[in-house]
């Protein structure tokens, strides 16, 4: 049977015990300090190989740590890179868009004195997106640790419930310090080198070097299961050699990423793992299902590989005066009824693909 690469990573949460949460304050802050460090660094237009001694001299932590702390950053980067070219992209049709416009009054045989104010008006709005585009494509990354709205709520303090900057100032450096993440690598145990998660759900992190005095070379603890996802994540777990050159090393199916994150005083553990090749049922010579999707319903039509019908229906869906919630709950059962006829029929699902977001803008 064939088997196709299957690239979606799900992210599963559970709730850590309290006995590790001094450890993962700790831990978090320091994670953070080192992560502002090599930000500006960046910024200056180092690289993370020149910087990576001096930052592990400084905070006395590994070469594992540093590279943890790297990929977090290139993650958030490449997020707020993706971002300012969407804005760019929208920018720029706004733009073409009123020069069109202004374009449109002038070539009027006769221009009105109304005319030439919507001209006037229009090119001010011109000069304002521009501006911004301008701005946008050569300005520096704009990166802001604890998020942008709890920022500005220190310039209104008694509005957003706080009664002195000080207040403010703790919810904030705790906002800068409420995650941090070690990578997977399915060349270790249990898929990642620092954070050692078993199937019986005992967790064991190794302990930076600059904290070992304070809490020793490793913590850990028990019971860590999810409640969502623990099939998945024993799946990943399981040991596995893999061939390094002419030598073998033990390791796991698949890797094994965590993410700790502080959320109303508790620590949760995010999970992310890649789930299991899919076995590949369809064929082309079955022909392909069609999938429509309307208001009130998801139309199937099954064509054989000539194009010719061979069966059609549809799905029946409310979704009026549902909550969001709701609603994707409706469309999974629904999406899953048609998967489940494409499987039975073993061929390809086929759906239009539509962007509205040009319509959006004019």
């Amino acid at each position: 049977m064939k088997i196709r690469y299957n690239p979606l990573m799900p992210t599963y949460i559970t709730l850590l015990p309290e006995s590790i949460y001094s450890f993962l304050d700790t831990t978090s802050e320091l994670y953070s300090a080192v992560e502002k460090d090599m930000h500006v660094a960046l910024m200056r237009g180092e690289k993370i190989s020149a910087i990576e001694k001096s930052l592990q001299s400084k905070y006395q932590i590994d070469s594992t740590t540093t590279r943890n702390v790297d990929h977090d950053l290139k993650g958030k980067h490449k997020g707020i890179t993706k971002l300012r070219n969407s804005q760019a992209k929208n920018l720029k049709s706004t733009i073409r868009g009123i020069q069109s416009a202004i374009q449109k009054r002038l070539k009027k045989k006769v221009v009105t004195r109304k005319d030439r104010f919507v001209v006037h008006q229009k090119r001010r709005r011109l000069a304002i997106k521009q501006q911004k585009l301008d701005k946008l494509l050569n300005g520096r990354l704009s990166l802001c640790f604890g998020t942008k709205k709890l920022f500005h709520t220190q310039f209104n303090l008694k509005e957003n419930g706080y009664s002195s900057h000080d207040e403010w100032l703790v919810d904030w450096r705790a906002a800068r310090q409420s995650n941090f993440m070690m990578v997977g690598a399915k060349t270790y145990a249990s898929g990642n080198q620092l954070c050692r998660l078993t199937s019986d759900g005992e967790l064991k992190i190794t302990v930076p070097i600059c904290l070992v005095k304070e809490f020793s070379s490793h913590v850990s603890c028990d019971g860590v299961k999810f409640r969502y996802g623990q099939t998945f994540i024993d799946i990943a777990l399981t040991p596995t050699r893999h061939k390094r050159g002419s030598n073998y090393r033990n390791g796991t199916e698949r890797a094994v990423t965590h993410r700790f994150v502080k959320r109303s005083g508790r620590w949760y553990l995010h999970t992310t793992v890649e789930l299991p090749d899919i076995p590949w049922v369809s064929h082309k010579q079955n022909g392909a299902i069609g999938v429509d999707l309307n208001v009130d319903s998801v139309a199937w039509t099954h064509c054989d590989q000539e194009g010719n019908l061979v069966s059609h229906g549809q799905v029946a869906i409310d979704l009026k005066d549902k909550s969001s919630g709701q609603t994707t709950h409706l469309l999974s059962q629904a999406i899953g009824q048609v998967v489940d006829i494409a499987v039975e029929k073993q061929c390809p699902i086929v759906i239009e693909k539509l962007d509205f977001s040009s319509k959006k803008i004019h």
